[in-house]
């Protein structure tokens, strides 16, 4: 099993959102300095799709190493695509995966419950993107909002770590509650995660900031 981890995974079908995820991994790679690679996904048992992908992406990847100078891999994995990919991540080197999703279809296409269910047992993180970034900079800020569920206490600690990966501010978003039950969980949650971004050292990245509804 590889031990270090430097290379952002971005998934690659080819279309303008893969292009535009491809763009978030090279604003991350310039500031974290890790590799890129290219991950096409097909349905098993069919030589003539793996040939095709292929050529396909070696003549991508020839343009995008003139168009954005920088040094790419590729991989083409056979299979589902959530399940695929995840088998890969267990002895890779990489980091992160940068996966392009077309609109709020393309959210819940991607976001069903198989899917959702390998994202949440993956040890790898997954950013899921639609437009390219508005800027090349690194960054800055990173809003994780607090709710009454228990769930909360697990993506605080992807909160901590992409705050320590990309050296970005953390804010704390809570909206205002009227039902004093779930108003006590939330809370319960707030006071949890500002000790927690203490104990882990961010307590000068911590925001908190409540939303006032209309």
């Amino acid at each position: 099993m590889n031990d270090v981890k430097d290379t952002l995974l971005v998934t690659w079908d080819f279309t303008e959102v893969s292009e535009n995820a491809l763009m978030h991994a090279i604003k991350l790679s310039r500031n974290v300095n890790n590799k890129i690679c290219l991950v096409h996904v097909i349905k098993p048992g069919n030589p003539l799709l793996i040939k095709e992908a292929e050529e396909r992406l070696k003549k991508d990847i020839l343009r995008i190493k003139d168009q954005y100078r920088i040094s790419i891999d590729s991989i083409i994995l056979e299979g589902n695509l959530f399940s695929a990919i995840t088998n890969y991540l267990k002895d890779s080197d990489i980091n992160m995966v940068i996966m392009g999703t077309h609109g709020i279809k393309g959210i819940q296409r991607y976001l069903g419950s198989h899917a959702l269910r390998v994202i949440i047992g993956s040890a790898v993180p997954f950013i899921v993107v639609q437009d390219k970034p508005v800027n090349m900079d690194r960054f800055t800020d990173i809003v994780f909002p607090i709710d009454f569920r228990s769930e909360n206490k697990e993506k605080l600690k992807w909160a901590i770590y992409l705050g320590k990966y990309f050296n970005s501010k953390v804010h704390l978003f809570k909206t205002p509650i009227a039902d004093s039950s779930l108003l006590k969980k939330v809370n319960i949650n707030l006071n949890f995660a500002i000790r927690f971004l203490i104990q882990n050292n961010l307590c000068k990245l911590l925001k908190h900031r409540e939303r006032i509804l209309n």
